[in-house]
């Protein structure tokens, strides 16, 4: 994983309430509920977070949601 050091306070709040792996995904809508901002925050957040290397991953089918990759099958 990344330096931790670079953080916001919010972008490590979303990497420690993210499940690790597929099958226990949670929804942009459970994120932004947990963290008491709005979707579109999170989604912006997730997205700069992945741009710098964070493996975040996201199953958009029905009950869906994101997570933190674990395996390569997972990518």
């Amino acid at each position: 994983m990344k330096d931790i050091e670079n953080l916001s306070n919010i972008e490590q709040q979303i990497l420690d309430t993210l499940p690790a792996g597929r099958a226990q995904a949670i929804t942009l809508e459970k994120l932004a509920y947990l963290l008491q901002i709005n979707k579109k925050r999170v989604s912006d957040i997730v997205a700069d977070l992945r741009k710098r290397g964070y493996l975040i991953g996201s199953n958009r089918q029905a009950h869906g949601g994101m997570y933190l990759i674990v395996t390569s099958n997972e990518c």
